[in-house]
């Protein structure tokens, strides 16, 4: 059942989805504002919540009767052309909204002023009569309900459910690992059931979220037919009849009715003094005294024997359980769902996937290789485009003509298949929802030109592609959700209008070349993912457009923070509210003309206690705010700051209490590290009590390192100081945890091995080192001679 509950519940909450967008204040709105037949939309909500009504029942019976399959087959398509449809209509009324201003001309006066001349309201006709047609269509599949039998005979209203078999193809199942565990414990645990031999485990479930699938993995997994003698599978209904039970129970333990005993003696003999596992599936209504009538011939059996019970309702599994809780099943995790639907739901003739399997020799012919018309996904392989066949690719594309494809990933343009034919097929995807241009090499701005037409994208991945440009028509792509430019390495700018696009959530720029971001990105406020932001001088790409985009998270780097004008906007910028980033870089350029302009915007970036790595990279002030050895930061574990020519001192960062990792490099000005660098009051808690790697790099006038701070550095495992050529002294004496020790381009440093019992090795270069005798013994042969030759090869 797993192809059409999937395929099922996805048409059911497009079409709630869709039942909610037909009467929409804006799109009721539109239609009057363009005087169309409102009173259309109130009829198709009816006509799809009628429709939404038949589906749970059309979906259990599709497997054994291919009429109803078809019926759902035409619903899907008919529902998702209304869905094509409303998006239209939505992409109209945005599109109206950002040339609203344009309206204003004396051209669209005169186009007001007579109605004929305006192709717009010539298309809005068009678009009421195509909504009247798909309204028409969904009238006869409701109607033709009738014929198909979907809702008759069970006289509650309630869907009828077809009879179960223990066969399962575990192939086909995702995301019940943990389920069917949790389950098996239960049945391979002997539990006190108070003199009891037999006790029931409920699973309690939605319909179709998979309680049959479960109970079928159990039923099957080879440690029951270890710890049960005899086990049956048993379909209990919606009326749960005792003695037809019994029945079933004998018939699949093959158990022979004696013509004198009544069924339910017959069924004690039998299973008298074994232990056995009885499956009820799809238990829909059970009362107490039929209950105990069932229990009454199992009570000799074997202790430790189980019954499951699988059922969606909550009061059958408060009668039949006993000491072990119901399981209550819940739906799979993002990412089974996503294998099931990849598997399941692009099948038949909504899916279709070109392979070199499926090219064969048939590309031969003129013809070949022709998709079905109501193809929604289709992915072309690596494999199918390096086929052998002569004009292999080129029949690939010009077979998508006239299919309503939704989603094409990856599209790889390879060889043969040239720019210009796969241009002129992208304008017939109108209804395309995923488009992905894999091609690293060649993806011309000539292609990307007819993509402004595929209204309804959602997703469009350009990464790693040659792209230098996007056009403009990108920007009236209202619906896209994720436009992935990552690894674009010739791409410097954004189109100037991409704020239109409202409802998108994840931009990947990194790894481009941009030189600003685009005006009003403060308008993108669905915004999650944003790699990087590069400031602009331009106010309307400054840094305060970051403060509206209030629901970022994991990944951020600013750049050219030296061009933020004033505090008040790095401010504005609200870092600290921003709860979900957990990576952030800070970037100046190096140089700066004002180190106190850069303090106060330092001061004003302050993050939120979630990050967990900061850097900080060219920074221009000399000294750092006080927020950044703050002990608030408890998830800080990794600290990079580096390029801060100007600083006189390294910050407080000793108490920082998760750091595990930091790096120092390229301070110049430092002359001196003392206790300022361990915290306001080290005598409180361990210095850098978490730490474990520290560098320090490129400090070419640091003269000392005072070290002088007790119980500092007590998990330190590896330490390495390069480029310090003025160092003379300073290693700290006591260094329990450390494993490593690296120093290179010190000459002056006259290094005297600090008591680190674990230390395995060590690498030092260009340096006066000294190793008292008695951590000699300590080393290995190998490092020893790895430190002689330091010390006297050059």
């Amino acid at each position: 059942m797993a192809v059409e509950f999937i395929g099922g519940s996805i048409l059911s909450v497009v079409i709630e989805v869709l039942s909610e967008k037909v009467t929409a204040p804006e799109i009721l709105g539109f239609f009057k504002s363009h005087k169309l037949n409102d009173g259309l939309l109130g009829k198709l909500k009816e006509t799809l919540n009628t429709l939404n009504g038949l589906l749970d029942d059309a979906e259990e019976k599709q497997i054994t009767k291919p009429a109803v399959q078809r019926w759902l087959n035409d619903a899907r398509h008919a529902v998702y052309e209304a869905e094509d449809l409303m998006e239209v209509i939505e992409y109209e009324h945005l599109r109206s909204k950002d040339i609203k201003a344009a309206s204003r001309s004396v051209r669209n006066q005169v186009r007001n002023l007579f109605p004929i001349l305006n192709p717009a309201n010539k298309r809005m006709k068009e678009i009421e009569a195509e909504l009247q047609k798909i309204y028409e269509k969904l009238e006869r599949l409701v109607k033709h309900k009738g014929d198909l039998r979907h809702i008759e005979g069970n006289g509650g209203g309630r869907p009828l459910s077809e009879k179960t078999t223990p066969m399962v193809d575990e192939s086909h199942v995702y995301g019940r690992e943990a389920d069917k565990e949790a389950i098996m414990e239960h049945l391979l645990t002997q539990h006190n059931t108070d003199g009891s031999n037999l006790c029931a485990v409920p699973i309690v479930g939605m319909g179709g979220i998979g309680k049959t699938t479960l109970a079928q993995l159990i039923y099957n997994d080879r440690r029951v037919e270890q710890c049960f003698q005899i086990k049956a599978w048993v379909w209990a209904s919606q009326q749960f009849d005792v003695a037809r039970i019994i029945k079933d129970i004998l018939d699949k333990i093959n158990a022979s009715t004696c013509r004198t005993k009544e069924p339910d003696e017959s069924l004690m003999e039998a299973v008298k003094g074994k232990k056995l596992l009885l499956v009820l599936d799809d238990a829909w209504n059970i009362e107490y005294n039929e209950w105990d009538k069932l229990l009454l011939p199992l009570r000799y059996v074997e202790q430790g024997s189980k019954i499951v019970v699988t059922t969606r309702e909550e009061d059958v599994a408060k009668v039949t359980q006993t000491v072990i809780p119901s399981h209550r099943l819940n739906g799979i995790s993002d990412e089974d769902c996503w294998k099931l639907f990849a598997r399941d739901a692009f099948s038949g003739e909504f899916c279709f996937k070109l392979g070199i399997n499926e090219l064969g020799s048939g590309l031969e012919g003129e013809h070949s290789c022709m998709l079905p018309e109501r193809t929604r996904y289709l992915s072309i392989t690596r494999a199918a485009m390096f086929t052998p066949y002569a004009g292999a690719g080129r029949r690939i594309f010009r077979s998508i003509h006239g299919v309503h494809l939704r989603a094409l990933f990856p599209l790889y343009i390879f060889g043969e298949v040239d720019i210009e034919t796969v241009n002129d097929i992208l304008p017939d995807l109108k209804h395309l929802r995923m488009l992905s241009l894999c091609h690293p090499k060649d993806t011309s701005s000539q292609l990307l030109n007819s993509i402004g037409n595929l209204k309804h994208l959602r997703h469009l991945d350009l990464y790693g592609t040659s792209i230098e440009r996007l056009p403009e028509s990108v920007c009236t792509l209202y619906y896209l959700q994720s436009l992935l430019l990552g690894e674009c390495r010739h791409l410097m700018e954004l189109p100037s209008n991409i704020s239109n696009l409202v409802n998108l959530q994840h931009l990947d720029i990194e790894g481009t070349n941009l030189k600003e971001m685009p005006p009003k990105m403060g308008k993108l406020t669905k915004l999650r993912t944003l790699q990087y932001y590069v400031v602009g001088k331009e106010s309307g790409s400054s840094m305060k457009e970051l403060g509206k985009l209030s629901h970022l998270r994991r990944k951020l780097s600013i750049w050219n923070l030296r061009d933020v004008a004033n505090a008040q906007d790095a401010l504005d910028a609200n870092l600290k509210g921003k709860k979900k980033i957990e990576e952030l870089r800070l970037i100046w350029d190096g140089n700066t003309d004002d180190t106190q302009q850069e303090r106060e915007v330092l001061e004003k970036l302050e993050p939120s206690g979630n990050v967990k790595q900061l850097a900080i990279n060219g920074y221009g002030g000399t000294m750092f705010p006080g927020w950044l050895g703050y002990s608030s930061f408890l998830n800080m574990v990794a600290l990079t700051l580096s390029g801060c020519k100007n600083c006189i001192s390294l910050p407080p960062l000793g108490q920082l209490p998760s750091l595990e990792e930091l790096h120092i490099e390229g301070f110049d000005d430092v002359v001196a590290v003392g206790s300022e660098f361990y915290g306001s009051d080290p005598s409180m808690e361990k210095p850098f009590k978490s730490l474990k790697i520290l560098k320090f790099e490129g400090m070419r006038n640091w003269q000392e390192w005072k070290t002088e701070v007790a119980g500092a550095f007590p998990h330190l495992a590896k330490l390495l100081i390069a480029g310090c050529p003025e160092l003379t002294n300073g290693l700290p004496t006591h260094l329990p945890s450390l494993l490593m020790l690296e120093i290179q381009a010190c000459p002056q440093l006259a290094v005297s091995i600090p008591e680190a019992p674990l230390l395995t090795e060590i690498n030092v270069k260009v340096t006066q080192t000294f190793i008292p005798s008695q951590r000699w013994n300590a080393l290995s042969d190998e490092d020893c001679w790895q430190v002689l030759l330091a010390r006297y090869a050059f």
